[in-house]
């Protein structure tokens, strides 16, 4: 097991992240995730909590939980499986159907966790009104320049 830094705990000290190391972890997070989706696994949960900073380096954990204790066919089949992960991080059909989707779930929450690093917070987090779920599912993704306009395009 390596050793390391969960990201959560580096977010907690420090956010935003520089730039050219927010797009450094996003790399490998997006290298890890294609790993997992060749070899037929979801990771279902990706927020920092589930990333791992070490040997410099960003390392995916809990990959393959989701499909351990809930597989896709029985998922999709039933429309009734346990939901998992945090609405901050959660695809649009995530949050409207309660499932955890397919690999392509992951891939949004890869986007929301460069989000993140880049602007201090997942899209949405802070926009006064409507819940982040409705906001999700109403609104489009904000532009990480509108925050922080050193972010190139």
């Amino acid at each position: 097991r390596p050793e390391g830094t969960a990201l959560a705990s580096r977010l907690k000290r420090e956010r935003p992240l520089p730039v050219d190391e927010a797009l450094g972890i996003a790399r490998d997070l997006a290298a890890g995730l294609a790993a997992a989706h060749a070899a037929g696994v979801r990771h279902g949960d990706l927020r920092p909590k589930h990333v791992l900073l070490a040997d410099g380096g960003a390392l995916l954990r809990a990959v393959g939980v989701l499909d351990a204790i809930q597989p896709p066919s029985a998922a999709s089949a039933s429309g009734t499986g346990v939901s998992f992960g945090v609405v901050g991080y959660q695809s649009p059909e995530q949050v409207v159907r309660s499932d955890d989707g397919d690999p392509r779930a992951d891939v949004y929450a890869l986007g929301c966790v460069l989000h993140e690093l880049l602007v201090g917070d997942v899209p949405h987090a802070s926009t006064p009104g409507l819940t982040l779920a409705a906001r999700k599912l109403t609104l489009p993704a904000p532009s990480v320049r509108l925050v922080r306009d050193t972010v190139p395009e």
